[in-house]
């Protein structure tokens, strides 16, 4: 009996890490993406805020309740409103994104295991190949002398 044929296995483990690489690779760049694009949400976020903010204060000058010398409480707690939702809304806009590249993480953690684990099985069943092979060899021992 001939040595056993291993190409079979070395093209399947080839296979293996080339789905990973271009598992990860998929993967790496969407999360670079995602970052991206949260990071440009939340200075739209930023900027609209900015933006909004003289027309908010305006508004209650007009009406006499801010600006030099008042010290209106509807102005204060207006402001103290609208600065709480608009910190709130970041803290949730930065959690969004932790999350998000989290899920990321998790996607790369589940194809490194998804590799290990044929990468096991391809040498759990190339070892079993070989030692059945070894296994034959040496039952014909006795036909072929010491």
């Amino acid at each position: 009996m001939a040595a056993p044929d291993l190409t079979p296995f070395a093209m399947q483990e080839a296979a293996a890490r080339s789905n990973f690489a271009k598992a990860s690779i998929h993967n790496t760049f969407n999360q670079g993406r995602a970052a991206t694009m949260g990071r440009r949400s939340q200075d739209a976020f930023q900027r609209g805020f900015d933006r909004s903010m003289p027309k908010f204060t305006a508004g209650f000058a007009q009406r006499g309740l801010s600006g030099g010398g008042i010290s209106s409480g509807v102005f204060r707690n207006a402001m103290q409103q609208r600065i709480g939702d608009f910190t709130r809304q970041q803290g949730y806009n930065t959690a969004d994104l932790y999350d998000q590249d989290q899920q990321f993480n998790f996607n790369q953690d589940g194809y490194a295991a998804t590799l290990n684990s044929e990468l096991a099985n391809l040498s759990a069943g190339k070892a079993a190949t070989i030692a059945g092979t070894a296994q034959h060899l040496t039952a014909l021992k006795p036909y072929y002398g010491s």
